[in-house]
């Protein structure tokens, strides 16, 4: 499939949905490269990991997905 191999960081605020996710997505041979719970962690992580794809949850403790998108950009 083509999302074989793929770096992905899942930041969402619930336990539930990262883990729901992240099964999902191992299940389809996509490479969880971390997962984070808050905005400024996922920040760290998909700079530190530059994975393929990035899922934000829009709604997390510290910001909102769209303000994660626009500071992630500027970096």
């Amino acid at each position: 499939t083509p999302l074989d191999m793929k770096k992905t960081v899942i930041i969402d605020n619930t336990i539930f949905s990262l883990n729901k996710s992240s099964d999902l997505l191992i299940n389809e041979g996509v490479q969880i490269a971390g997962k984070s719970n808050d905005g400024d962690s996922g920040i760290n992580l998909s700079l530190d990991f530059e994975p393929d794809i990035i899922i934000v949850g829009n709604v997390l403790p510290d910001m909102e997905g769209m303000n994660f998108i626009q500071i992630l950009k500027s970096e």
